[in-house]
């Protein structure tokens, strides 16, 4: 697809659609746009592209989301 060479295709497996790695990552690499979708994201409400089912624009976000604030001395009562 990307170089185009032959692809041999064997009987009852999922289509080869890329000769190889390296062909398969400099296609999508030069195709992104097809892979974005607009998303905002759960924790700072950032519109970000991502692939579907993305929640967050960031493993950081991910993390602030899912623990919290880990800084004990915020949640200490007098």
């Amino acid at each position: 697809m990307q170089c185009g060479h032959l692809l041999e295709q064997m009987p009852h497996k999922k289509k080869k659609k890329f000769c190889s790695d390296v062909c398969r990552i400099t296609w999508w690499n030069h195709h992104t746009n097809l892979m974005q979708v607009n998303a905002v994201c759960a924790h700072c409400g950032k519109a970000f592209h991502g692939r579907n089912g993305c929640k967050y624009c960031s493993h950081q976000c991910y993390i602030e989301e899912r623990f919290g604030d880990n800084d004990d001395s915020k949640n200490v009562t007098a």
